[in-house]
């Protein structure tokens, strides 16, 4: 059995809406110049491979692009997926990124 204030950590919908501020804080902190950028590699990653991960855009662009908060990219990729460009899998596969520590990745598949 849980120790009671445990059940205080876990909110579905509070989870939600602190992810979707982040990113919404991401995205505005990000140059509009390198959104376009972004997307720009988004797009190409979506013809260039049959399924990908977010680092495959990342290695699509300029090394030294790289915003100054990196968690920009999940609006880029949310509005590939907005626009029909992507879609996920539901597969994930591991990061190889160093800043992302191996966590998993959504597959994402070009339309």
């Amino acid at each position: 059995m849980r120790p009671p204030t445990q059940l205080t950590l876990f909110d579905r919908q509070e989870a939600t809406r602190r992810r979707d501020a982040g990113m919404q804080r991401a995205e505005v902190g990000a140059p509009d110049d390198w959104v376009a950028r972004a997307f720009h590699a988004l797009v190409r990653a979506a013809d260039l491979y049959p399924d990908f991960i977010v680092d495959d855009v990342w290695r699509l662009m300029d090394p030294a692009d790289i915003p100054h908060e990196p968690r920009a990219m999940g609006p880029v990729m949310k509005a590939g997926q907005a626009a029909g460009l992507i879609v996920p899998t539901g597969e994930y596969r591991l990061s190889d990124r160093k800043t992302a520590h191996r966590n998993p990745r959504q597959v994402w598949r070009g339309r």
